[in-house]
């Protein structure tokens, strides 16, 4: 009722994306949030005397989340496949919401890995099924645009998470970061399930219906559906195990999910997404002390902020693909200037070294969004949900290990070391992608797969 009236109003079928669109960026607000709250949180609970703590526990309240996402991914694959884009959004947001109130009633370290479990487990869910619920309900011009948004919100639910945590007792922050959980819920009630995904499950009056509520009926509409239902004449609704099996292992699932491995192992070794973790102290460390951190640390989430905006702002004109691979050969460049200060120390040449680390954060999480919008687009239809799934579980699983050895390599062998690890793990990574990352842009869903239909790698 309430997009039918809307939509009569502005006679466009767009605001009905848009406004899921704001969900769905709702939901990776306090994904965000999950990302960036441990560092802010280590800090106020080594200080507070009435909580029992350990600072042999930080590695764990920061990585925990980061092992819950990877098999929130996998979950949402799954349960979105079997039951829908929408109606698995609507489910996980209620854990999410007491996952934040058990952290805020948290009087020890199991209770709060409990509660980092449980967002962490729903952030993985929201992470990796936004993009595909939006890439299913959105034009090829508009889907880029749409996916970046995530990134975008994601990213300022980090710097929000950082900003509550630094200037209000972490337990209040808690309850603040429920509230756009629960908006992006009320809005999504009112929303349709997606289209492609009622079509590939065979119901097709409601799909062809969806798909029209979402897109129109203009030419570029009806050629696209037209193509989805013609290849959907030849497929079975739902899979056999055997059948699925044979799926998993065919060119056209393995070579999208080697490429979302790559893809993931180049984002989460270097060292960005890391940074949201141990802000502070990796700061700290670059700089010797000689600027506060928590001001380095604003100063870096704003920097995310505002390389995400410009993707946003600036996606239905970037070559996704030679952008990518771009930016990824700057972020070695810049860590290599990075160490190189580190090692020299020049005097009166710190006002260089952070502008190379506000540029290396930035487009870090350019690379970041980058990423994502990938992952929403080449898998195949019938297991975009568990492909799509797996890949971000791959990312945050790698995540998880960036999280929990780079205190250790820092600790043990020094700042230059970290860099250096982040530094040569990128290189490498790139170098595969250069061959495996397929052009996506402008192609519609359907085209994307059949390219991989073909047994080649659109490069």
């Amino acid at each position: 009722m309430v997009f039918d009236t809307l939509s009569s109003v502005f006679s466009v079928n767009l605001l009905k994306q848009i406004i899921v669109v704001i969900s769905c960026n709702l939901f990776c607000i306090g994904a965000g949030c999950t990302f960036g709250f441990s560092a802010v949180l280590l800090p106020q609970i080594k200080k507070d005397q009435d909580f029992l703590y350990d600072k042999c526990h930080d590695h764990w309240i920061a990585s925990s989340a980061c092992l819950a996402m990877a098999f929130g991914c996998i979950g949402a694959g799954i349960f979105s496949d079997k039951y829908g884009r929408r109606f698995t959004h609507l489910i996980v947001s209620i854990p999410f919401v007491m996952g934040w109130i058990v952290l805020a009633f948290a009087s020890n370290v199991l209770i709060l890995l409990i509660g980092r479990i449980l967002t962490g487990l729903c952030t993985g869910v929201f992470r990796s099924l936004g993009a595909v619920y939006l890439g299913e309900i959105s034009s090829p011009t508009n889907r880029p645009l749409f996916i970046f948004s995530l990134s975008l919100s994601g990213t300022g639910g980090i710097l929000l998470g950082h900003i509550l945590g630094g200037y209000l007792n972490w337990r209040v922050s808690c309850f603040i970061i429920c509230l756009p959980i629960a908006i992006g819920f009320g809005l999504q009630l009112f929303a349709k399930e997606s289209p492609l995904w009622l079509l590939y499950k065979g119901r097709i009056d409601q799909g062809t219906a969806g798909f029209k509520w979402f897109r129109g009926n203009d030419e570029c509409a009806q050629r696209e559906l037209a193509e989805v239902l013609e290849k959907q004449k030849n497929r079975p609704p739902n899979l056999t195990f055997k059948e699925g099996l044979r799926a998993m292992f065919s060119k056209v699932f393995m070579i999208p999910l080697l490429t979302a491995f790559l893809l993931f192992l180049t984002v989460q070794f270097s060292g960005v997404n890391t940074m949201s973790f141990y802000a502070q102290d990796l700061l700290k460390s670059t700089f010797s002390g000689k600027q506060d951190p928590f001001t380095l640390m604003l100063v870096t989430d704003s920097a995310r902020v505002i390389g995400v905006t410009l993707l946003f702002c600036f996606s239905k004109f970037i070559p996704r693909r030679k952008s990518y691979v771009i930016i990824c050969a700057t972020l070695v460049i810049l860590l290599v200037v990075l160490i190189a200060y580190i090692a020299v120390k020049p005097s009166g040449l710190d006002w260089l070294a952070i502008t190379v680390m506000v540029s290396y954060i930035a487009l870090g999480s350019i690379m970041v969004g980058l990423s994502w919008t990938f992952i929403g687009e080449i898998f195949p239809s019938q297991l975009r949900g568990l492909g799509s799934g797996i890949g971000a579980s791959c990312s945050f699983f790698l995540l998880f290990l960036s999280v929990n050895i780079t205190p250790g390599i820092m600790t043990s062998y020094g700042i230059i070391a970290t860099y250096s690890m982040f530094a040569i793990l990128s290189f490498f990574g790139l170098l595969f992608l250069y061959f495996l990352l397929p052009h996506t842009d402008g192609k519609t869903l359907q085209e994307i797969e059949n390219n991989y239909d073909k047994n080649k790698v659109v490069v």
